[in-house]
């Protein structure tokens, strides 16, 4: 297997060489671009309050939610960040691994595996994927679960069947930034989690998560 030593030629293994501002200069974020998207001066996601008292009914009446990511970078960032912060705030939470073998939608099959292995499960939470998974989805409404998708791809029509979706690329979504990824809509429900939940403001969860799509 080769190894990736340079990108434009600039070395990877030099201790010198600025991955992060490489990264942002391939990409083409600026020092505004990166301190807008932090901004919580824009109109939040649609569905996200929806979404976070969902998120809390769960919990006060003790259901249990499996978090169901994408096999990629961004997926399994946002997969254990979600598992981390609901751990942290009380839920009954789970993770489930996925296949990369069938691709990055959730699949009848992903249903199949969480239900064998957590058959009192009772929320589907997904991380960058989802919003157009019909198949899966589906499966996981015959079950009675509550679905609850969070994904950055772009929804297609004829949109998520999901109970609730919250995407920054949703069809009807006028959200600023439609280019963060899945870990960032997903870090977006924690401190609204937080701030509904405890009154304790020593409380805190920061994250950092690499989208797979800025590694090409």
């Amino acid at each position: 297997m080769s190894t990736l030593d340079t990108v434009d030629d600039h070395s990877l293994t030099d201790e010198d060489t600025d991955l992060f501002g490489l990264l942002c200069q391939r990409r083409g974020w600026s020092d505004q671009y990166l301190k807008e998207i932090e901004s919580t001066e824009h109109d939040e996601l649609l569905d996200l309050a929806e979404m976070v008292e969902a998120l809390a009914d769960a919990r006060a009446t003790g259901k249990k939610i499996t978090i169901a990511p994408d096999f990629d970078m961004d997926g399994i960032s946002s997969g254990v960040l979600g598992y981390a912060g609901l751990s942290e705030l009380g839920f009954d939470v789970e993770l489930h691994l996925p296949d990369y073998r069938r691709g990055h939608e959730l699949t009848p099959e992903d249903i199949a595996e969480i239900h064998a292995k957590w058959p009192d499960a009772r929320v589907l939470l997904t991380c960058d994927g989802g919003v157009n998974s019909h198949r899966g989805i589906a499966a996981a409404r015959a079950l009675g679960w509550t679905t609850l998708v969070t994904d950055h791809h772009e929804e297609l029509a004829p949109g998520s069947t999901a109970d609730i979706t919250v995407d920054p690329c949703r069809i009807d979504e006028t959200y600023a930034h439609t280019g963060i990824c899945g870990a960032h809509v997903l870090y977006q429900h924690t401190p609204h989690s937080t701030l509904l939940l405890i009154n304790d403001s020593s409380l805190s969860l920061k994250a950092f998560a690499t989208d797979s799509e800025s590694i090409r």
